[in-house]
């Protein structure tokens, strides 16, 4: 019943949050270098270039006992780092970062922002693991070479599923809530599946149907259940959004059939019958 989705305003974890909650976190650690003993990051969950080297050195120096500071990181990193289109200062980069770490706003967002960067993280990787089998595929191997890179795969998704097990394991529902809290206020607002009609929503108190979220409708037969179950399909799939619709008495015809009649204003009955 659909085309192919924009995804763009879905409302999900992306990259630029990651790149945000990246900085929130390194600020922190700055500020408070006792936050490294239970972040559980390692340096390929950061997917800037200068955020991984910052924090390579970072623990490097913390394990030998060091405190950790942009002085005593300085002559350990580059003086000037590309990302983009821009050269950085990394030396100022830092002492920004610092200046950051000691606002408590920032703090508050220590936990969110480790969740973001490890959902982020395990994201990568599960893409490059997908992206390696892709290419397995592709190449046409013997069937005991296939049997290897086969064996191969399992192993790196089994590292997956013991880091996501740990992962999940320090994520308390508050951290993971304010994750997504965060993303959804740098986008100006909440973004879901938009709600077709203002009384739904009103009823809802929400703007959107939100992810994660079961929404139920009940009712007596013949009393417009399909009619409007069939206006929210309309405007989701309208606006961009996948529908799966399963009936146990209505057709993916029927279906559209009153898509036709609610937009266009034509019957159902001119619909089958055009001539009559």
């Amino acid at each position: 019943m659909s085309g192919p989705v924009d995804r763009s305003a879905f409302d999900r974890i992306r990259e630029d949050d990651a790149f945000d909650a990246s900085e929130a976190f390194l600020a922190c650690m700055f500020a408070n270098n006792q936050i490294l003993n239970e972040c559980g990051l390692e340096w390929e969950d950061f997917g800037e270039d200068l955020h991984q080297l910052v924090f390579r050195a970072t623990m490097d120096f913390y394990r030998s006992g060091q405190p950790v500071t942009p002085v005593h990181l300085k002559p350990f990193l580059p003086k000037v780092v590309r990302s983009g289109n821009d050269d950085i200062i990394t030396a100022k980069y830092m002492t920004g970062l610092m200046s950051l770490g000691f606002n408590p706003a920032t703090m508050q967002r220590l936990e969110s922002s480790l969740h973001i960067i490890k959902s982020v993280s395990l994201g990568r990787q599960l893409a490059r693991g997908a992206e390696v089998a892709a290419e397995l595929a592709k190449e046409g191997h013997t069937l005991l070479r296939a049997d290897d890179e086969i064996e191969q795969l399992e192993m790196r998704l089994k590292e997956r599923r013991t880091r996501l097990a740990a992962l999940k394991a320090g994520a308390s529902p508050g951290p993971s809530y304010l994750a997504m809290f965060e993303a959804s206020a740098r986008r100006d607002g909440v973004v879901g599946v938009p709600v077709a009609l203002p009384e739904v929503a009103k009823v809802l108190s929400e703007p959107v149907f939100d992810s994660g979220n079961l929404y139920g409708l009940l009712s007596s037969s013949g009393e417009g259940k399909s009619s409007l179950i069939t206006q929210l399909i309309y405007h989701a799939v309208k606006e961009g959004h996948p529908v799966l619709f399963l009936s146990y008495d209505q057709s993916a015809a029927q279906c559209i059939r009153q898509m036709i009649a609610q937009v266009h204003e034509i019957s159902v009955r001119q619909q089958r019958e055009p001539t009559a």
